[in-house]
C-alpha cells in the first residue's frame, strides 16, 4: 500500500471512531428510556409482579378547610433554584409546602426574633422523612434569618392580602 492509502485509512479510522461510540451510547440510552418505562408497570408489593421499589410512605396530609385559622409551628429551611437563566429566588419570596395549597400566600414568621415575610406557596416540598415544614426561597429565608443558620423555627399563619 502507498502512504497515501494508509494516511486514508487512519483518517476514516479516525473520523468514524467518534461516530461508532456515539451510535453506541444513542443504543444505550434508547435501552434505559424503554426499561424505564417498561418498570413502571410494576406495582410495589403485589404479588404477581416483581416490587423494583419500596412502597411510598403513607403520610397524613393536613386538612385545611378553613384557611384564615390555619396556624403551625416547624422547622424551614431554604433553597436557591434558576427558571431558566434567571436566579428566581434572588428577589422572590416563594416557598415550598407539601401541605399547603399551591398560589397562596403566608405568613412565616421566626420564633427566635420574631421577624417574619409573607410568601407565596409556588411548589411541593419538603420531603415529609425531612422533617421540616416548609422551604422558603433564599430571599424570603434571608429576610427573617441568616441562610448560614440553614434551619430556623418558624410559625406559618394565613396571610390576606
Amino acid at each position: 500500500m502507498n502512504d497515501a492509502m494508509t494516511e486514508s485509512l487512519i483518517g476514516y479510522k479516525q473520523r468514524h471512531n467518534g461516530r461508532f461510540l456515539r451510535v453506541l451510547l444513542y443504543i444505550i440510552m434508547i435501552w434505559l428510556a424503554i426499561m424505564n418505562i417498561w418498570s413502571m408497570g410494576f406495582k410495589a408489593g403485589t404479588d404477581e409482579t416483581l416490587a423494583l421499589w419500596p412502597e411510598p410512605l403513607e403520610i397524613e396530609r393536613a386538612e385545611i378547610s378553613d384557611r384564615t385559622k390555619f396556624e403551625t409551628t416547624g422547622t424551614a429551611s431554604w433553597y436557591d433554584y434558576k427558571l431558566g437563566n434567571k436566579q428566581w429566588s434572588i428577589d422572590h419570596a416563594t416557598a415550598a409546602s407539601r401541605d399547603l395549597p399551591r398560589y397562596t400566600h403566608w405568613k412565616v414568621t421566626n420564633l427566635a426574633n420574631g421577624k417574619s415575610v409573607v410568601v407565596y406557596i409556588n411548589d411541593f416540598g419538603p420531603e415529609a422523612w425531612t422533617g421540616r415544614e416548609i422551604d422558603l426561597s433564599s430571599y424570603a429565608f434571608s429576610q427573617i434569618g441568616s441562610l448560614k443558620s440553614g434551619l430556623i423555627e418558624v410559625k406559618i399563619e394565613a396571610y390576606d392580602n
